[in-house]
């Protein structure tokens, strides 16, 4: 076991640990965001019918995608009006057809098409929470060391003092 600068060769510091959580933490903050709405759609969302209304590309500086305006009725009763954009070769019916869309009730009604989840800002926030993981699993496996070696500090201590006597200590064995 070598050490460097207090810390054994190998061992991350209290304070890289901290980044990975402070990074997890940020990083929950902003794709939390994008992803809340998801979540609760995967969740507590309920599929249904929807008639579409409205089909046209919406280009941006790279690329065209499709926005699909579409109506359907709720678990309230009421007829909602969303629009969902998806890519552009997604096979989706013209005005007056039927797609199956997946949304919500409530204080946070949002709607999507069924079968298009946002699967990366989800995919980000599980990275996130394994980030905050990852550095609460350091700490903990650095502070189960260093209490280990106080352990071992005091057990040597109480040793010498027994056979202070001794010209030559040996070493207690330790497993």
């Amino acid at each position: 076991m070598r050490f460097k600068g207090g810390y054994r060769v190998g061992m991350i510091r209290e304070s890289d640990a901290a980044k990975w959580f402070i990074l997890g933490f940020a990083g929950l903050l902003v794709t939390g965001c994008s992803s809340y709405t998801e979540l609760c759609l995967l969740l507590f969302g309920h599929e249904g019918q929807a008639k579409v209304t409205r089909t046209h590309e919406t280009r941006s500086r790279r690329t065209t995608r499709l926005t699909v305006e579409y109506e359907f009725t709720d678990g309230d009763g009421r007829l909602r009006r969303e629009d969902c954009t998806v890519a552009r070769r997604t096979p989706v019916p013209g005005p007056g057809g039927t797609v199956a869309v997946r949304f919500s009730n409530g204080p946070f009604r949002a709607s999507r098409l069924a079968h298009h989840p946002n699967w990366i800002g989800l995919g980000f926030s599980v990275a996130a929470l394994g980030s905050i993981a990852y550095g609460a699993f350091v700490v903990l496996r650095q502070r189960r060391i260093e209490f280990e070696r106080a352990e071992r500090n005091r057990e040597w201590e109480s040793w010498l003092r027994e056979r202070s006597g001794r010209s030559s200590p040996e070493p207690p064995e330790w497993d």
